[in-house]
């Protein structure tokens, strides 16, 4: 029974955290620099799916995930990054599914992780170019205006705010790999996405498919597209990008579509 009131106590002491209204305060580079290794990043996207990380982080993130997507576009930058994979040592899937369906990072070698990797890339084209600018130039725009750059998920990780917020979250959905266009590359965010989750509690997530669910899903699976797990953020990127837009951001390749 005591131990019972002690798990109801701290229950509650969480649930006070991710019930305030301020979700606007934090700084990710400051109270996350374990993301420099892909164990943290995993525990991260758990944190999103799970509701119970500060959704300021993950809106904080969200800007350096795609300013570090640009900066290792261009011609021969050489990513360190491409180390400090621990893969035999990610937690298994943490969701409030009891069993967890016995997923969990050992449905994913480091092999599978770096063949998802190389064959399930972001398409740099003159489309996702085009959003990512926006989506950075809102952040620039709100910033000045004293608010936070990019609002793609709310309290508890859940939807954003109406409004302009709203908009964030669909430009990230408009980043996801097509179905039809890149299947393995759809295939392999949804599949990476049940080993942080669980397969029973995805499937339940899916059928409510509630607006709080969508939020989270789409912009974790965002994530693992943009390759944040392996790769992580470069801290200085975006300062980069929006300091010198015209000289950071590589031109699109002539093959592109």
């Amino acid at each position: 029974k005591v131990a019972k009131r002690r798990k109801r106590s701290f229950d509650d002491f969480v649930e006070s955290l991710m019930d305030q209204d301020d979700f606007t305060n934090g700084d990710v580079l400051t109270d996350h620099q374990q993301l420099v290794d892909n164990f943290s990043r995993w525990r991260f996207l758990q944190g999103l799916l799970e509701g119970s990380i500060n959704p300021a982080h993950v809106n904080q993130v969200i800007p350096f995930v795609l300013a570090s997507y640009l900066i290792r576009n261009q011609e021969g930058y050489e990513d360190p990054a491409l180390m400090n994979h621990d893969f035999e040592n990610i937690p298994a899937a943490s969701g409030p599914s009891s069993a967890r369906d016995g997923a969990g990072a050992g449905m994913f070698s480091l092999d599978q992780m770096k063949r998802g990797d190389e064959e399930s890339k972001p398409p740099y084209t003159e489309k996702n170019l085009a959003i990512i600018k926006d989506l950075l130039l809102k952040k620039q725009q709100r910033q000045n205006n004293g608010k936070m750059g990019v609002t793609a998920v709310g309290r508890r990780c859940g939807p954003p705010p109406e409004g302009n917020d709203k908009s964030c979250l669909e430009d990230i959905e408009r980043l996801l790999p097509d179905q039809d266009e890149q299947p393995e590359a759809h295939q392999f965010a949804w599949d990476v996405l049940i080993a942080l989750y669980g397969l029973g509690i995805t499937k339940v997530e899916q059928r409510e498919n509630s607006p709080a669910w969508r939020a989270r899903n789409v912009v974790t699976r965002f994530l693992i597209f943009y390759d944040f797990i392996n790769k992580g953020i470069i801290p200085d990127a975006l300062d980069k990008i929006l300091s010198d837009p015209t000289n950071n951001i590589p031109p699109i390749p002539s093959t592109a579509p």
